[in-house]
């Protein structure tokens, strides 16, 4: 246990947390996504295709939100949409990529959070 007058530790976890940042900057995971999301800028049938989707599914998860049933139109471009994503060999592999980099922030998140509920039940 830490005595009361001790300075508070605050400054070594943020730099613990930084490097951690860093870490994760440096990974294979985040660099394939680095390289996907540039593949998809430098083609302009990818990044239409990528914004348009984007644009579409916003729409419909703002009408679903709100209560209501997503547009017809909306729908039928979404499909349209997914369609030609999953023939797009750039959008594929920032879709993969985007996956794998989700998989290891949830594994990060988790490791850090694994003893948050032990974390301070110590009375004695």
């Amino acid at each position: 246990m830490r005595p009361m007058d001790a300075p508070d530790d605050i400054e070594e976890v943020l730099e613990a947390a930084l490097r951690l940042a860093e870490a994760i900057e440096a990974s294979d995971r985040h660099i394939a996504l680095q390289v996907a999301r540039r593949a998809v800028e430098n083609d302009p049938e990818a990044l239409r295709t990528f914004q348009e989707f984007d644009a579409v599914g916003r729409r419909i998860r703002e009408s679903v939100e709100a209560g209501e049933q997503p547009d017809h139109e909306d729908r039928m471009d979404l499909e349209r949409l997914r369609h030609q994503a999953r023939t797009d060999r750039h959008l594929q592999d920032l879709l993969r990529a985007q996956a794998d980099y989700v998989e290891l922030l949830r594994a990060v998140e988790g490791t850090v959070f694994r003893r948050a509920p032990t974390m301070g039940h110590h009375l004695a």
